[in-house]
Formats: C-alpha cells, structure tokens, sequence
C-alpha cells in the first residue's frame, strides 16, 4: 500500500534546475535509500516531502490521515540553544522516557543529568544522536534520516542498524554510507540531473546494476554511432557519384554526339543518385532523432594537494597533556607525535575529545597541563564537522575570489573534487 507518492516534482533556485521530474511512491513499511552527487537535489526533496519546503510544480500526494513524519536533519543544521533545549526534547516531548532510553543505547547516559554547560560543549557526533533520539521517540509513519552516521559511531550506528531493522514503518535514507545502507535499505532511488533512477536492492545491487546499466547503454549507443557513420559514408559516396553523373550527362553525351537519349539516360541516372541521397539524409536525420544520449561517465573524485619536501621529520608532539570539563576527563597524560606526509585516522567515541584535541592543536583551545610542540612551519588546513562559517548566500566562485584563492591551482582542484563550471556559479546553500 502506497503511503506517499511524489507526483511531477520540480524545483528550481534561481536558474538552478534541481529537481526536473520527479515521480516515484513510498510504500508502507519500505525502507529506501535515496543517493546521489552532493547538490543532486537529495537533501532539497526530503524537505519537500516533509513539508519545509514547497515545490515549484507537482503535488505530494499522502494517504494517511495527519501522518506523521519524523525528519533527521543533517548534523549541520542543529543549532542547540541551551535556553530552550531541555524543555524541547525532555519536558514537552510525550515521551520522555523513551528519549533517555534511546540515548543510553546510543551510548549518551545520564542524559537527564545534564546541564547547560554540558549543552554547550556537545560533539558533532551527540547532537546527532540527541536529534536522533527525539525523532525516535515521536513513533512515525515514515522516518526520514540525512546523513544520519555523519560523526556518529560505530556503537551508534550498529545500534541504528539494528533498530532500523526491527522498524516496521517506512524509512528514507539520505546517505553516502555504503555499509549502513547495505545494511538498513532495500531499495535505491538515485537523483541524477534533476530525475530518479529507480534500482530495486541494497546499495551493492545498485552499484553493480548501474554499471551494467551503463554498460548497456554505452553499448547500444555505440552500435547506433556506428549505424550512423555507416550512413554517412553511403551519402558521401552518392555526392560523388551524383557529381559524376551530372557532369557525364553533358560531357559524355556530348563526346557520343549527341545520340538520341544519351543525355537524358545520364539525366536519369544523375536523378536517381539523388533521390538516394535525399532518401539516406532523411533516414539518418530519423536516427539521430530517435538515438539514445551517450551514457555519462560516472566522474571519479581526485585529491592532489600540494606536500612540501623539506621539511622536519616531526610536525607535531605532545608529551603528557590532559584536558577534560568538570568531572568529564576526556585523556590524560597522554603523549604522541606525528611525523610529515604521515597520514592518521582518529578514531573513538563520540564525545571522548577528538574535536577538543583537533582545536587544542589549532590553539582554539587549551591544554589543561602538558606540553603540545606544533612546527612554526607547518600550514595547518581545518575543515570542521559542522561547516556553520559559510556565508550560504554566495557562491562557490564568489567564496574562492572573496579569501583571494582563485587560479589555476584552485580551478583544478574543484574540477578533481567533481565541480563543474555551472556548480561554481551555484549558492552554497544549494
């Protein structure tokens, strides 16, 4: 049964076509995972089936009665005010209990127990669960999750797993995990230039049925380029041959001295070129018509950052450091270095102090004893988990002018990172 149906969507942000035509339905206890290139439009059609947004054409057609719609927004749009955040989630909420249940699973304890101070200090990883937690609680009709393991982890996203599993509403996934969607979705939607392709399995189905898609795509388009060329070389061919005729029906008409019928023999026979010719150019302009598009290329991301070579064997060192808030110690004496080209990974729970030990090496934050060594001349490039210093109403073109950074250098690397010139005329918030 059929519990929300997407009819003849589109929405567009300026001249920016995102979403083009899109049809498709969710049915009742159906768990699907929706992809796609970042600025695909996924995130905008979550907001339009949720109601936040409203679309420029189509209708949002739902079947039950005052349904009720659970959205996980992505981590990058919590704002936690610790004026109102308690009373929000814990008071209003008609179930409080479950709340603090589902954030001790999701490996937040003593949840009630928390204060202001603690609100504030909250990782990328905690609001997500937090959010996660209170969408939980409201019981919906269909659940709908961006980027939900975004900072989340992996004890928090094997108990997602595992719920999701037990879930018997329907469920939309916006994700670029391929593991978690392997495991929570049994079918794919896939945005791609403004429509959906509709594959029917977990994301490893998808990303075999694409390529063999694509594979016979390319192949049917090849075989119809070919068919085309073929055509072409018989029109060359009669051009010259209708040439020739043409000329023999005054030539050679005339060398034979003038025989009655000679001329108009050649005559006819330069006709019949022709006729051949207007018959072959009308075929081929059919097939042209009617042929498919070339498949496009799924394009392949390249990083290509530039690493100096001289440069001293140790960028960074600490030597017994400690940091922690009130009675939440996040490590202590603790001692590590880091040599140049090494690469890391820093792994651990969510709220364990990854984030604080990233801004404490940026010096945005402060050791509480120990010593941390950082190379005066290292340059050090920060991407943070929330990416809330972007002014969202430029573009990506006027942000890169505006910090002074457009050459080529910068070009290419955008163009490698899947940026294509009409993205960068783009708003950020798109």
């Amino acid at each position: 049964m059929e519990l929300i149906k997407c009819d003849g969507i589109k929405k567009s942000f300026g001249e920016v076509d995102v979403l083009k035509e899109i049809n498709f339905s969710i049915k009742k206890n159906e768990s699907i995972g929706l992809v796609g290139n970042n600025g695909a439009g996924k995130t905008t059609l979550a907001n339009i089936i949720f109601g936040k947004i409203k679309p420029d054409k189509g209708n949002i057609h739902k079947y039950i009665k005052n349904i009720n719609i659970g959205y996980l927004a992505q981590s990058t749009s919590y704002k936690i005010n610790t004026n109102n955040f308690l009373d929000n989630i814990l008071v209003n909420n008609e179930n409080p209990n479950d709340i603090l249940k589902f954030t001790s699973n999701l490996g937040l304890d003593k949840v009630h127990m928390w204060n202001k101070d603690r609100f504030k200090g909250l990782s990328g990883g905690e609001k997500t669960k937090l959010a996660l937690a209170n969408v939980w609680a409201s019981k919906p009709d269909l659940l709908i999750l961006d980027e939900p393991t975004n900072h989340m982890d992996f004890k928090g996203v094997e108990w997602l797993i595992e719920e999701l599993k037990k879930f018997k509403k329907a469920i939309l996934i916006i994700s670029h995990d391929r593991y978690f969607l392997d495991k929570s979705v049994k079918r794919i939607i896939e945005l791609e230039d403004g429509k959906i392709n509709d594959y029917d399995g977990n994301y490893s189905y998808y990303r075999e049925e694409k390529k063999r898609r694509y594979e016979n795509k390319l192949h049917l388009f090849n075989v119809e380029k070919k068919k085309q060329e073929k055509i072409e070389l018989e029109i060359t061919k009669l051009k010259n041959w209708s040439k020739k005729a043409h000329r023999d029906s005054t030539k050679k008409a005339s060398k034979i001295g003038n025989m009655i019928g000679a001329k108009e023999h050649f005559r006819k026979k330069a006709k019949k070129r022709d006729n051949q010719i207007k018959s072959k150019i009308k075929k081929l302009e059919k097939m042209k018509k009617e042929s498919i598009e070339k498949p496009k290329e799924e394009q392949s991301i390249n990083f290509d950052f530039y690493i100096p070579k001289n440069r001293g064997q140790r960028i960074i060192e600490a030597k017994s450091i400690n940091k922690g808030y009130k009675d939440n110690k996040l490590f202590e004496d603790s001692s590590f270095y880091i040599k140049s080209g090494e690469r890391i990974g820093l792994f651990g729970a969510n709220g364990c102090g990854k984030t604080t030990l990233i801004k404490i090496i940026m010096e945005n934050e402060k050791l509480d004893n120990g010593e941390l060594w950082v190379s005066p001349s290292i340059n050090i490039g920060y991407l943070s988990q929330e990416i809330n210093d972007l002014n969202e109403e430029i573009t990506t073109l006027e942000l890169l002018k505006s910090i002074d950074k457009l050459n080529t250098l910068t070009r290419t690397l955008f163009a490698n990172m899947g940026f294509d010139r009409e993205m960068l005329k783009n708003q950020l918030k798109i």
